[in-house]
């Protein structure tokens, strides 16, 4: 819900950012607006979940002493880690959903949400609750690239015997210089 309102908010500051460019349009693209926003929610995520788990190994008795697995830290790290990868492509996908107010891709991301919470049930058996993890990160990132028009970078035209296209540079930024 915090991303949709999210995404309500930087849809209505559209006519205000305009304003401020040379060329009357919005300075970031929604796509751009959806990564950042993403990584702040995956950088928020990963800051909470980090810190409860580094409180832990403070304490007067530290995890993987008394028969629990000491794969625990680093376990934990990796979890964080694809949390925050996920969380900055689901911000994408939510964004690319309420954009084109597909409903269906809305559910599906939530779907995934909760899918990833659940895997964190499995945690006292580490390998698989990774993999599984692991899994759903690689089907989202594609998901998520497939969402934002990605293609296959050119490189793999090469390497399969067919000619490259014509590249075209790709301007990242609406700022212009003066000049």
């Amino acid at each position: 819900m915090l991303r949709a309102a999210t995404f309500k908010l930087l849809r209505n500051t559209n006519a205000r950012l305009a304003s401020f460019s040379i060329k009357g349009e919005p300075p970031l693209s929604l796509q751009q607006k959806a990564l950042v926003s993403g990584l702040a929610f995956g950088l928020m995520s990963s800051a909470f979940s980090f810190a409860s788990i580094l409180s832990l190994s403070l304490g007067p008795g530290v995890v993987g002493i008394h028969g629990e697995s000491p794969h625990f830290f680093i376990t934990s790290a990796l979890q964080s880690m694809m949390q925050s990868c996920l969380h900055t492509c689901w911000s994408m996908l939510l964004f690319s959903a309420c954009d084109r107010t597909s409903w269906l891709r809305g559910v599906a991301v939530v779907l995934s949400h909760l899918l990833s919470c659940g895997l964190s049930f499995l945690n006292p058996n580490y390998s698989l609750s990774l993999l599984l993890q692991c899994v759903l990160v690689v089907a989202v990132v594609i998901w998520a690239w497939v969402e934002a028009g990605g293609r296959w970078c050119p490189g793999w035209r090469r390497i399969r015997g067919k000619p490259l296209d014509k590249v075209e540079a790709v301007q990242y930024s609406a700022l212009q210089s003066p000049l």
